[in-house]
């Protein structure tokens, strides 16, 4: 099966080389030392993108509990790349104010590492990140700053005070 594993192997290398360059590259043996973690800056400055990531590990609750398997991740990670690549995909819903060409979803992948770095967020294996590629500089400074919140796909929670002890 070594055929197999170098296609693995060549496939797995362009996705870093695309996202990450030359410097996130992994040997072809995948020789990481289980204490190694992959680290991906969230922010890259020169060309105005953000790698985002975009819900929890497979079976892995948010915030208000709920939880996707993978093959609805995976399914979710399909539907958002068909939608980005037909233009159909609103990067500004849900927002008050409308933020034309600000930026724009460029893909969606789920993370191949057991376990990686994306700025301060751990992401592991099947997790989905959001390539962002923003188009104007006050929208990234002020995604930078967290005064523009990151991507969501489209949930809707609140918080209750718990009374049960």
């Amino acid at each position: 099966d070594d055929g197999k594993r170098s296609v693995l192997v060549n496939k797995l290398m362009q996705l870093l080389d695309k996202h990450f360059g030359s410097e996130a590259s992994v040997s072809d043996e995948f020789d990481m030392k289980p204490e190694d973690v992959m680290v991906i800056k969230q922010f890259e400055d020169e060309e105005m993108v953000e790698y985002a990531p975009l819900y929890k590990a497979a079976n892995q609750p948010d915030l208000v509990g709920d939880a996707m398997s993978q093959h609805t991740i995976d399914n979710m990670v399909s539907q958002l790349n068909k939608a980005i690549e037909d233009g159909v995909q609103l990067e500004n819903l849900g927002h008050k104010v409308p933020i034309k060409n600000a930026w724009k979803y460029q893909e969606v992948f789920t993370s191949p590492w057991p376990s990686c770095m994306v700025g301060d967020t751990e992401v592991t294996k099947g997790q989905p990140v959001l390539v962002i590629k923003y188009n104007n500089e006050r929208a990234w400074e002020l995604r930078k700053q967290g005064v523009i919140k990151g991507p969501s796909i489209g949930g809707r929670g609140r918080f209750v005070e718990n009374t049960d002890d």
